[in-house]
């Protein structure tokens, strides 16, 4: 191993401890302390995509070193997401945690199924379903980011209508971010049909629509109700099997 090569790997080292921190300060809801650790990890792993400790790629495309776990950067976003979540400081935390796991589903799109990982983490399952199981977390996430950025956008609604000024862009806007959950938890139960909490979330965003007068005014009130009762019959069935 050259020196080069030795650096990288403590760098990269350093970035998984970073993000071991930072789930600790998660589970003990120093939250604060988490999003510095999950930053201070993505920091790393930034210096490394860009070629490594002295900026010199050592793979042949030029797109910085080759992780030994592809899929932990993207896993770093998807805990910072959930972290902003979780610490739920109105809509700038909602529109954080938007932001972040966007940009861990784009890498997730990025990475081939093909892809290796030497990491301990990964408890023998493929790449392909890690993607997966990741992909389906981060728009889960996404989805309750966009819901909280809803009810948000309704807050202010109230305080102008109070104030005389108009709404209309704004519930324009609430709509928008309900459609986009839709569209995330849609696609979380085409990976994971049995994930109660997305269904829940679900029922949650069309209650929403119906509270808006929106029901069956548009094809995405059309397809919250049709998949509604999907997963009302699938919750029931799992609950027999469970039973």
């Amino acid at each position: 191993m050259t020196d080069n090569a030795a650096a990288e790997a403590y760098e990269y080292s350093q970035a998984e401890s970073f993000k071991a921190e930072g789930n600790v300060h998660f589970q003990k809801g120093n939250l604060d302390a988490a999003i510095e650790s999950y930053k201070s990890s993505l920091e790393i792993l930034d210096k490394l995509d860009r070629g490594g400790v002295d900026g010199n790629s050592n793979n042949n495309n030029n797109n910085g070193i080759e992780l030994p776990d592809p899929l932990l950067r993207p896993t770093v976003l998807s805990n910072l997401g959930l972290v902003y979540l979780k610490r739920g400081n109105g809509r700038e935390d909602a529109d954080a945690c938007i932001a972040s796991c966007s940009d861990a589903i784009d890498r997730l799109d990025a990475i081939s199924s093909s892809s290796s990982s030497s990491s301990p983490s990964s408890g023998g399952m493929s790449i392909s379903d890690r993607k997966a199981n990741l992909r389906a977390k981060a728009l889960y996430r996404r989805a309750r980011g966009r819901f909280a950025s809803a009810s948000a956008v309704a807050v202010g609604t109230t305080s102008a209508t109070s104030s005389g000024s108009a709404t209309s862009s704004v519930d324009d806007d609430s709509n928008a971010a309900l459609n986009a959950a839709a569209r995330d938890l849609l696609d979380v139960l085409k990976i994971d049909p049995d994930n109660k909490e997305a269904a829940a979330l679900l029922g949650m965003v069309r209650e929403r629509h119906e509270q808006s007068k929106r029901e069956g005014g548009s094809d995405m009130a059309r397809a919250l109700a049709d998949l509604s009762a999907q997963s009302s019959s699938s919750s029931s069935s799992s609950a027999r099997e469970d039973g």
